[in-house]
């Protein structure tokens, strides 16, 4: 579902003008991720020149091009664009949080307007097949197995870890 993203209120980066609304949604269709937007142009004048950038994030999601598909938006006009994305993008190395946002910035005639996109973790979910009993099997004995792998066997009584924790 979209949600609005940018108000008409809302300033562009070097405080020029308001008047652009936009409301986006992130989509799956297959093995395809697209960012879904609708720009209305509130202003008094024609704005086109458009180009879209997504800043680094954890699933380093990004445009797959600067160019939005939309040439100019002319007063009180509305457009709707599909805009593919893909996961080659910069990462932020942080954990992603919940909700997920992802920033972007939309550079117009009118001024550079940067706003949060809501995304779902669910369109990073690819439904290739389903795992068969051998397989899912496989990934649970994973955990275990690595646990195994890193025991460390220490042979010291009370005593002695006593004195190790205190010295340290």
């Amino acid at each position: 579902p979209f949600s609005e993203v940018l108000n008409s209120q809302a300033q562009g980066v070097e405080k020029k003008v308001t008047g652009l609304v936009i409301e986006g949604a992130f989509q799956r269709e297959g093995q395809e991720i697209y960012l879904d937007l609708k720009i209305t142009n509130k202003s008094h004048e024609t704005v086109g020149d458009f180009a879209i950038k997504f800043n680094a994030n954890s699933f380093k999601l990004q445009s797959s091009s600067v160019d939005i598909g939309i040439s100019t938006l002319d007063p009180n006009q509305d457009q709707y664009t599909r805009i593919p994305c893909d996961v080659n993008g910069i990462s932020d190395n942080n954990a992603p949080i919940c909700p997920f946002k992802v920033q972007v910035a939309l550079k117009c005639s009118l001024d550079v307007f940067v706003f949060f996109v809501p995304c779902s973790f669910s369109v990073f979910l690819v439904q290739d097949r389903a795992l068969t009993v051998q397989e899912y099997q496989e990934l649970q004995q994973r955990p275990n197995q690595d646990k195994a792998q890193n025991q460390i066997n220490v042979n010291l009584d009370t005593e002695q870890i006593k004195q190790r924790l205190i010295a340290n």
